[in-house]
């Protein structure tokens, strides 16, 4: 059956830390801020509809902000935030769940994926990994209010045993600028071999069907 349109789902608005020894009470206050990440109004798969579902599906909560104690706060943007992202029923996913923008494949055969052992046309939907659209909603920037801003880039994941890209995004460079003193730290992360080979090692590769004589 489809989801009802419900949702009890929590959201942590505050941590309140006290020291109940103290006279009077001493409480430190952390406060949370949220959006919403909305996504595009693509076709409800077969079975789904509107008076069902309703429209939680296009949105994903994204925390924006943290107040501190001492009324400073921490800001957070989010790559592509401003852009339509995907809705939670889309079938545009790559083999490990992350979006590849193949919207296509909701006409084609839902989930069943090409994959390394099937490929061509008549092997199911496209389910390779396409980071310019993975990469959507990972964190992209921090801001503090003492004049600190934090950049973080990211690459996609890789293994020396796979030739494609695969899903998800590993941090490439962070960037930490200080606003008032004018300077800016760099850090960069390399995940390859010595030899320039990755580092990485995918243990299942993707395998949607198994044929058997």
């Amino acid at each position: 059956n489809a989801p009802t349109n419900q949702s009890t789902s929590k959201k942590l608005v505050s941590i309140e830390i006290s020291d109940n020894v103290a006279n009077p009470v001493n409480k430190a206050i952390y406060n949370f801020s949220y959006g919403y990440f909305e996504a595009s109004d693509y076709a409800l798969p077969t079975g789904y509809s509107y008076s069902d579902v309703g429209n939680t599906h296009k949105k994903r909560l994204k925390l924006t902000s943290i107040t501190m104690p001492n009324s400073s706060n921490y800001s957070f943007n989010y790559i592509n935030e401003a852009d339509t992202g995907y809705s939670r029923f889309t079938y545009g996913v790559d083999h490990w769940g992350y979006a590849n923008g193949k919207e296509s494949n909701f006409h084609n055969k839902a989930l069943l994926g090409q994959d390394y052992l099937f490929t061509g046309a008549s092997c199911g939907s496209d389910r390779s990994s396409d980071f310019s659209k993975g990469k959507s909603s990972l964190l992209s920037r921090i801001k503090q209010s003492s004049g600190t801003e934090t950049v973080i880039d990211y690459e996609s994941n890789t293994a020396y045993n796979y030739a494609d890209e695969i899903g998800g995004g590993r941090v490439k460079s962070i960037i930490t600028y200080d606003l008032i003193k004018g300077t800016a730290i760099k850090k960069n992360y390399n995940y390859n071999k010595a030899n320039g080979q990755s580092s990485g090692f995918l243990f299942i590769k993707p395998v949607y069907r198994i044929i058997s004589n």
